[in-house]
Parts: structure tokens; sequence; C-alpha cells
């Protein structure tokens, strides 16, 4: 099996669209359907569904894509580790980041780290916390940093997969709300969030899970809640409470806005714990072990361990 079929295929399935994908990769439409057939004839069956939408994959072609990814990093792995013992300038080293420790912690932390270590190219990108996590799995990418909880599931995927789990700190969530308006510069209290229109960050992101996390230990459901929008992310929070759409809740790292006021709610306690992950076979290489080692120390600790809303 040629390993270019394979990374055509994980770039069809990337870009959905193998016209897209066949431009990316400089071959014509035939030659690279005539490469995903080769990988269809190989395994014997479907690896891809064409629409006129674009292409999904089938159960075995996910298959196919999960470990073809695995083996193309593998492979790359091994070019780049060549490349590094023939030219030691060339180290690199891959970040993916979910957005509230990539936009806000992460520039800055990594700043410091290349202070000492000026010859290594470092890549990082932001991702969700599902996409983050993958990556890891998938080793597409060499350290996952992430906020939020990680259910009893993620857990044991990750250590099955023999993914290393550090707890590198804890921000808090709070509340905020427009500088000068109608929710401003009030004696709130937690219960008062049952009836307050809320701003709130949408449910697959790691601050959301922080949130109903801490609720689900309280008599308060997030359901029942007055939630007038859920954002994309906390900066569309933000710019939704300076609309007036009513009360914020995010990270303390995101309240930065001038415009905008952190609310004082007695009793308001959401940690959001920050997680690297990391293959364990990578922690004996020199470079990430120095790597995980000064992310490890003073990330940050602005909450607490454990959180109530009471």
């Amino acid at each position: 099996m040629h390993l270019d079929y394979l990374r055509s295929f994980c770039r069809v399935v990337k870009v959905k669209s193998i016209t897209k994908a066949s431009g990316e990769l400089h071959l014509s439409q035939p030659a690279l359907s005539q490469q995903i057939n080769s990988l269809e004839n190989k395994f014997r069956t479907k690896l891809l569904e064409r629409s006129n939408r674009g292409v999904t994959l089938t159960r075995t072609g996910a298959k196919v894509y999960q470990y073809g990814q695995r083996m193309l990093f593998i492979m790359d792995t091994l070019e780049q580790e060549i490349r590094n013992i023939q030219d030691p300038t060339g180290l690199k080293v891959y970040i993916s980041a979910s957005p509230i420790p990539g936009n806000y912690l992460m520039p800055i932390k990594m700043l410091a780290f290349i202070d000492d270590y000026p010859k290594i190219k470092y890549y990082m990108v932001i991702k969700s916390v599902e996409q983050v996590i993958e990556s890891v799995v998938d080793r597409t990418t060499n350290i996952g940093i992430i906020s939020g909880p990680l259910s009893a599931q993620a857990k044991h995927r990750l250590q099955t997969e023999k993914i290393a789990i550090h707890l590198l700190g804890h921000d808090d969530i709070v509340a905020i709300a427009r500088k000068g308006g109608h929710w401003s510069g009030n004696n709130y209290r937690v219960m008062d969030l049952r009836a307050l229109p809320l701003v709130v960050p949408h449910k697959h992101s790691g601050t959301r899970i922080a949130i109903e996390h801490c609720l689900q230990e309280t008599k308060m459901n997030l359901d029942k809640l007055n939630i007038v929008l859920e954002m994309d992310n906390c900066i569309a929070v933000t710019s939704a409470v300076k609309a007036g759409a009513g009360i914020g809740l995010i990270p303390r790292l995101a309240a930065n806005d001038p415009d905008t006021e952190i609310l004082d709610l007695p009793g308001l306690s959401i940690p959001l714990p920050f997680y690297l992950l990391v293959a364990t076979r990578l922690t004996n290489n020199p470079l990430i072990k120095q790597l995980v080692s000064f992310l490890e120390t003073g990330f940050l600790i602005t909450g607490e361990a454990q959180g109530s809303a009471k």
C-alpha cells in the first residue's frame, strides 16, 4: 500500500471534497479518484460516500482514516527525527490547544520557553476540546492543552490510548455585565441566576462543561436557568453582554474587556481546570519532557480545586 495514497485519502476526508483535495495535492481529479479506488480495492470495502455535497466516511472508511492518521504521523515523526539527527537546529513541536488556554495562556508561556530554546520551531493550532483530544489520540499533535473537566469516559479513553494527563492548574468562571448597564453595580446572590438573563458558551466548550459539572452538584439545573443566548466562544459572549443581552458566564482569564465588569456573586465558585495531554512514549523525549515540566510550573491557579454554587 502506498503511503501517498493514504495521505491523499486523509486529505480528501479533511476537506470533504475530492475537487478541493486534488487542487491542494496538485493531482488531477481522475488520478486522485484512482488512488482512493486503489485503497478501496486493497481493503475490499467502500471508504467514501460521494454526493453533490462532497464526501462522507463510511464506517470502515472512518477506521482507515483513524489509523491512517496515526501511520502518517508516525512516518512523519520518523522522518523528522532522522532530520533532527542530521540537523539538530530543525526540531519542531506541534501543539493543539482549546480556545481558552490557546488564546489567553499559551502564547505568553511559549514566549518564555522559546527564549530558552530559540532553535526549536513551534506550531500551535486552536481547536475544540474534542478535536484536541482526537489529535493527541491520533498522534497528529505532540501536546494537547485543554480547559474544562474530563469525563470518566474521556479519561478512560486517554488511559487506554496511553495518553498521560497532567493537571496544570485552575482558573475560575465569573459573571460579567456591561459596565454601567442595567445589571451592573447590583448585589446579587447565586440563586438570582435562576431569573437573570444569561449568555453562555456553547455546550461542547470546556467552560460550559465546567458550569454544568458544578451545577449538577447543586439544586440548580442549567436547563432551568434563563439562558437567552448560547455563543460559539467567550469573545462572542462578551460582545453579547456589551450589547445588553444579559449577564455572561466566562473564565476570569477572558473577562478583560474594559466595557464589562465582573459581578460580585458570593457563593459562586466554578473552577475551570487546565490539562496537558501527551502520549506516554513522548515523555522520554528530552525536549518534550522539558516543555511539559515548564508548563506544569506556575501555569495558572486562580480558582479552587472544588467549586460550588450555593
